[in-house]
């Protein structure tokens, strides 16, 4: 038996359209409802024009950029992890808790990632 592939349907412009506008209903709950969020937003407004501004290669500015939105990446994972654990367990729970601790932690690397990367940006 074979199995067709709808092309058409995969690449659909309505299908494109609609996914965007999940994203960005994602994206405006978290600036609206979510502190860190919010918080590491406002500081890449900050953080981008300065790393445009740098003397400095355009590969460099782009995996600085590239490094920011990472950070604000894995804060929406994060807090996507923390609605979900909240939706699931109301009580105190060791598994919900170092879920949750275990998102911080990777938005704790990614800020990481890109103080390291600042640094050999910025010295070298």
């Amino acid at each position: 038996m074979k199995h067709h592939i709808n092309f058409t349907k995969m690449v659909s412009i309505k299908r494109i359209f609609k996914a965007l506008i999940y994203s960005l209903n994602g994206i405006k709950y978290a600036f609206m409802n979510e502190p860190a969020f919010f918080q590491e937003a406002l500081l890449s407004l900050i953080i981008i024009p300065i790393i445009l501004i740098l003397h400095t290669t355009v590969a460099c500015k782009l995996l600085l950029i590239g490094s920011v939105f990472l950070v604000m990446i894995v804060e929406l994972i994060n807090s996507a992890i923390e609605k979900i654990c909240d939706l699931v367990c109301k009580e105190k729970n060791n598994y919900i808790k170092w879920a949750k601790d275990m998102g911080s932690s990777a938005v704790f690397l990614a800020i990481l990632n890109f103080l390291v990367w600042f640094a050999v940006v910025v010295v070298f």
